[in-house]
């Protein structure tokens, strides 16, 4: 399996967040992964009822920009925040410390951080 890009990680007391690519498999393994580890579904595809029928259409998730989904848990203990910005997605998971350390070990196997650029010292 191909690995997804993790851009920048951090946390606060209640939540971690996550920057990521903007690519649909990205959010295809996202969707997985947030499933696994917080049962919470974020949809790929939208539904419409066309005359008795219902039509499946997937979700571009590449051309979306400036949108946000938002998805929580029944008794809202666990939660999710994504952003699709111009070139990158946000994501931000409200949950247990015991979960988020689950969610960061399963994005660790599937992830990796890019290098950051080296600097040059400013002479003086």
């Amino acid at each position: 399996m191909k690995k997804i890009k993790l851009h920048g990680i951090g946390n606060n007391e209640k939540s971690n967040y996550y920057i990521f690519d903007k690519k649909q498999e990205v959010v295809e393994v996202l969707s997985k992964l947030l499933y696994d580890i917080l049962k919470l579904r974020l949809d790929l595809y939208e539904e419409k009822i066309n005359r008795k029928t219902v039509v499946r259409k997937d979700i571009d998730f590449e051309k979306l920009n400036d949108e946000h989904d938002s998805i929580w848990s029944i008794g809202k203990k666990e939660g999710a925040n994504v952003f699709y910005g111009d070139k990158k997605i946000f994501l931000i998971i409200y949950c247990s410390n015991k979960l988020r350390i689950k969610f960061n070990q399963a994005l660790e196997e599937i992830s990796l951080m890019p290098k950051g650029k080296k600097f040059k010292p400013i002479e003086k």
